[in-house]
């Protein structure tokens, strides 16, 4: 809110002004029921069994929240314009990066695939829906897009995982909640399948592309990568960076 549209309301207190004199905040509401709450179970299902239906009302509720976090970025937008700065820098190939908190992990349980602490990191249907607004109303493409984190348990959680299904799984696998047939992590690859879902088939990306690499671990610097939508573990980049050699071996 701008210190121009400050205006008076009665208030428990008495009537009070607005404060228009803070940082500027964009919200918007929706109904807590049609939220993203039940997403957790509802992928269980999913997994398991394949079910279309538990999938659609995972993608309608996306929706409902994608409603709400456009309504509140538009709103955001015409009180301290930014999505014009953000299309400026990515049109000279600037990345827009996406930083969820991933903290504890697998969200994903690895062995039952039910929800194991889901309040511990962002929602990635969240995610999602934040980056269906930049791509549809801003433009930007998801190639032109990065998510990343450096999650203080990452590292363990993947390797717990490796020895659940005795093969590899990495800690970009871990953050896609899906390596081959195997499930357990955060999620993202869920975020790809719902946004490639709702992608208009006449555009060339491709937020699929970049899948392959993360189970792999193949970690590709954030902007390095062009063709492809990219998920990063920070701190797998920081000890490749470190080993010049490409021995194994960290020079100080």
């Amino acid at each position: 809110m701008s210190a121009k549209s400050v205006i008076s309301v009665q208030s428990p207190v008495g009537k009070k002004r607005l404060d228009g004199s803070g940082s500027v905040v964009g919200a918007a509401r929706m109904n807590p029921a049609d939220g993203y709450g039940p997403v957790p179970a509802l992928l269980k299902e999913y997994i398991d069994s394949g079910s279309e239906k538990a999938w659609r009302e995972i993608c309608r509720r996306i929706d409902s929240v994608y409603a709400a976090v456009s309504s509140a970025l538009e709103s955001l937008d015409a009180e301290a314009p930014f999505s014009g700065e953000v299309k400026r820098q990515v049109e000279v190939g600037k990345t827009l990066f996406l930083k969820p908190n991933l903290v504890i992990q697998p969200i994903i349980s690895f062995r039952t695939h039910a929800p194991s602490m889901p309040e511990s990191c962002t929602p990635w249907e969240f995610v999602a829906a934040v980056m269906r607004w930049f791509h549809d109303r801003q433009g930007v493409t998801y190639h032109q897009m990065a998510v990343g984190e450096a999650g203080t348990a990452v590292s363990a959680a993947a390797l717990m995982a490796s020895k659940i299904y005795q093969t590899e799984y990495t800690t970009q696998a871990l953050m896609e909640g899906k390596c081959g047939d195997n499930y357990g992590g955060w999620g993202f690859y869920f975020a790809r399948k719902y946004l490639a879902e709702c992608h208009d088939p006449a555009h060339t990306d491709d937020p699929m592309r970049g899948y392959e690499e993360s189970v792999s671990g193949v970690c590709l610097p954030v902007g390095r990568a062009t063709d492809k939508l990219t998920g990063s573990d920070f701190k797998k980049q920081l000890l490749d960076a470190c080993d010049e050699n490409g021995d194994g071996v960290i020079d100080y």
